[in-house]
């Protein structure tokens, strides 16, 4: 109904986080593999599951290999996730994904892939949404500040060591987009 000829689910939230709250298992609720760390794509004619050596014989074990094949990344003769989809992508065709849950670099992959396939990038498909009728509550906790006891320093002289790091380096502005370094900051 979306156009969308193949589409990837990744393991994730909108910080990438390898251990995402029960809101994020999107590829656990489509797969039924538990593991902290995969990657599903599925088109009309087939479903895969990536993952790595960690988790080859867990995936096996909770996969329907019937219905899902699983992608041992890293083993000889296996594509990469990329050029799986590459191979997936047909010209006119739509990879799509939900791009808050996917690392840039990936997406960027993701897209490139598709304009040489000749096809179009969707970077906020999510069909999971739609069809995921039980799903956790979204989190809606809120951030604190750890007192110094617990942090080592307070956040005033973090700034300043990132300042004075910045200041070395000729920087002019320092970008924290990943979770635990913008949570060791603050």
């Amino acid at each position: 109904e979306s156009g969308i000829s193949v589409y990837v689910v990744p393991t994730g939230d909108y910080h990438i986080s390898e251990y995402a709250g029960d809101y994020f298992k999107e590829r656990e609720f489509i797969t039924g593999f538990t593991g902290s760390a995969g990657t599903a794509v599925i088109d009309m004619d087939k479903a895969v599951l990536f993952t790595d050596g960690r988790y080859y014989v867990q995936a096996e074990k909770q996969l329907d290999s019937s219905i899902i094949e699983l992608m041992r990344m890293g083993s000889e003769g296996v594509l990469t996730l990329t050029e799986y989809c590459r191979e997936r992508l047909s010209k006119g065709s739509t990879i799509g994904f939900d791009g808050r849950c996917v690392e840039a670099k990936q997406g960027i992959e993701l897209r490139n892939a598709a304009y040489e396939a000749g096809a179009e990038c969707d970077y906020e498909f999510n069909a999971i949404e739609k069809i995921y009728a039980d799903r956790a509550e979204f989190p809606h906790s809120k951030a604190f500040y750890l007192d110094t006891m617990y942090s080592g320093k307070t956040i005033k002289d973090k700034l300043i060591d990132v300042r004075c790091a910045m200041k070395d380096n000729m920087s002019d502005v320092h970008i924290i987009a990943s979770l635990d370094d913008i949570c060791w900051l603050f």
